[in-house]
């Protein structure tokens, strides 16, 4: 008796974590995306392809592919050159064709000015984009704390 409300404590408190850890970086993401912006360049546009493995249920392997685009530019603060690829103050682009990512990458052309979100404190932190498309907790932290929580309800119940 006592294991199961060792598990089903164990089972909330990695719940409250999840759920935690989440709120956290998209309050961080909320600070970030009220920083000043500048003017950069693009000096880099890539499409890099990460190829993923996955078994169904009959054992049969199935690769497929990701592409996510990776912009490099460069900024000046306080004539200091900076150079960073980071898109977004939550999550980098990531797409499930080429035709997608060449899409998205088509705006950012090589040379060509864009604007730099920077943190004044630490200008080296920068981002392209300062959009909050994603929901505060997104729908894996949801189940998974769903999940959690019933699961710490039914060791109770064993």
């Amino acid at each position: 008796m006592e294991g199961n409300y060792l598990l089903s404590s164990i089972c909330l408190l990695l719940a409250f974590f999840f759920y935690y850890r989440r709120v956290k970086k998209y309050n961080q993401a909320i600070a970030l995306s009220s920083l000043p912006d500048t003017i950069g360049k693009i000096i880099q546009v890539e499409i890099f392809i990460k190829d993923h493995e996955e078994e169904d249920l009959n054992g049969m392997q199935t690769t497929y592919h990701s592409y996510h685009p990776k912009i490099t530019y460069s900024y000046q603060i306080n004539n200091i050159e900076y150079t960073n690829d980071r898109y977004s103050t939550l999550a980098e682009p990531s797409f499930d064709n080429k035709e997608d990512a060449d899409s998205f990458t088509a705006k950012y052309e090589l040379n060509s000015s864009v604007s730099v979100f920077y943190d004044p404190k630490d200008p080296k932190t920068s981002f392209l984009n300062k959009q909050l498309k994603e929901k505060k907790i997104d729908a894996g932290t949801w189940t998974s704390v769903v999940v959690l929580v019933i699961l710490s309800i039914a060791f109770l119940f064993l």
